[in-house]
């Protein structure tokens, strides 16, 4: 099932979220959450987190930009990642963004199959990352 909330910060599974930001963040030691208020869905299995995505939306500019998309280790693999980025672009849809986009890292083959099927196109960023856009 999936759930979701308005904050981060407020949502039963901050705990969750502040462990995946400090597990791909090395440093980030939950301090990247003090005022993060950004939206949330997330997923659970037997009361359990699995996965999540945070992601913020700009009404002006028409832009969704998908902050983090994290499955548990025990759990990557099943479709659960698939299953909240396809739920996340039907938000976009209803929100009337134009655009949705996030950071992948060039060695994340996993992610970067799961955004190409669903027609994200990719291009250079800082580091090892690219950045993966999609025109809805």
């Amino acid at each position: 099932m999936t759930y979701s909330a308005d904050s981060i910060a407020d949502c039963r599974i901050r705990d969750f979220v502040i462990a995946a930001f400090d597990q791909v963040f090395d440093t980030c030691h939950g301090t990247v959450l003090g005022g993060y208020s950004k939206p949330v869905i997330w997923t659970e299995s037997n009361g359990i987190p699995t996965a999540f995505l945070a992601y913020s939306f700009d009404e002006d500019q028409r832009f969704l930009w998908i902050d983090l998309l994290f499955v548990r280790s025990d759990q990557r693999k099943l479709g659960i990642g698939s299953g909240l980025l396809r739920s996340i672009l039907d938000s976009a849809a209803q929100m009337h963004a134009g655009t949705v986009a996030c950071n992948v890292n060039s060695q994340n083959t996993v992610m970067k199959h799961v955004l190409e099927t669903r027609g994200f196109r990719f291009e250079a960023d800082e580091g090892p990352f690219l950045l993966a856009s999609l025109r809805i």
